[in-house]
C-alpha cells in the first residue's frame, strides 16, 4: 500500500532489494549524531536477517525513485519477575537522510507505521527515545506503567504506547527485552563497515545531549 505524503513523496513497504540502500540511508542519518560514527546501519543489517524483524511494518520513504527514509520494527517482550511475558513490538532505527530532515517526513513515517501496527492488532510499542520528541506520537514514560530496563532500572528514555487500551495496566515491574540482534559485535561491525565510503568521525553537540538523556535512569 502506497501513501502519498507530499508531492513526489511516497511511503511504501521495504523489499529485499531495498536492504543495502536502507542500510546506507541509516548510516547517513545517524553518523556522528549519538556518538562518533554510528552502529545503527550494522544493527539494521542484522535485523534484515532476524526472525524478530517484522517485514509487514518495514517502510521506506521514496522520492523520485530514490529512497530517503526508513523505519523498521521488531518483536520484543516485557518479562515479569515470574517470567510471565507480554508480547510487544519496538521500532528503530528510524532514518531520514540529512538533507530531508526537519521537514516532517520522519513524523509522517512514524505515524503511518503506528497506524499499520494497529491494523495488524499489535498490543503495544516500547522503545528507547527522547521523551520530548516521541510524546507527540502518543508515547509516555515507561515509568507510568512500571516498565523497567532489561537490568531492572527505571529509565527516562524508556517509552511506551498502548495500541490496545489497558494492555500495559498490569505491566508494573516488567522488564523490557529487545531482540538479541540489537547486540553489537565489534569485530563483525568493523568488517561490515568497510563496505561503506569513508566518513570522518567527530564530536557533536547532539552526542552530549544524548549522553545526558541516556543516563537518566535509576
Amino acid at each position: 500500500m502506497k501513501n502519498n505524503m507530499k508531492k513526489n513523496y511516497i511511503i511504501r513497504k521495504e523489499t529485499k532489494e531495498d536492504y543495502k540502500e536502507t542500510e546506507y540511508i541509516t548510516r547517513e542519518a545517524f553518523f556522528n549524531v549519538y556518538q562518533e560514527g554510528c552502529f545503527e546501519h550494522y544493527i539494521l543489517n542484522k535485523l534484515h536477517s532476524s526472525k524478530d524483524y517484522i517485514k509487514e511494518l518495514a517502510f521506506v520513504v521514496e522520492k523520485n525513485n530514490k529512497l530517503i527514509g526508513h523505519i523498521g520494527y521488531t518483536h520484543s517482550k516485557l518479562i515479569s519477575s515470574n517470567n510471565d511475558e507480554k508480547n510487544i513490538i519496538s521500532f528503530g532505527p528510524v532514518s531520514i537522510i540529512p538533507e530531508y530532515k526537519m521537514q516532517g517526513i520522519g513524523s509522517k513515517l512514524i505515524i503511518h507505521s503506528i497506524a499499520e501496527a494497529k491494523k495488524l492488532a499489535h498490543k503495544a510499542i516500547v522503545i528507547y527515545g527522547n521523551p520530548k520528541l516521541y510524546q507527540h506520537f502518543g508515547f509516555t514514560l515507561g515509568i507510568k506503567y512500571g516498565i523497567k530496563t532489561a537490568e531492572g532500572k527505571n529509565a527516562v528514555p524508556l517509552l511506551a504506547m498502548e495500541l490496545e487500551k489497558g494492555y500495559l495496566n498490569d505491566a508494573d515491574g516488567y522488564r523490557f527485552m529487545e531482540s538479541q540482534d540489537f547486540e553489537i559485535n565489534e569485530q563483525e561491525f568493523n568488517e561490515y563497515d568497510k563496505s561503506f565510503p569513508y566518513k570522518e568521525k567527530k564530536k557533536t553537540e547532539s552526542q552530549t545531549e544524548f549522553e545526558i538523556i541516556s543516563n537518566l535512569m535509576w
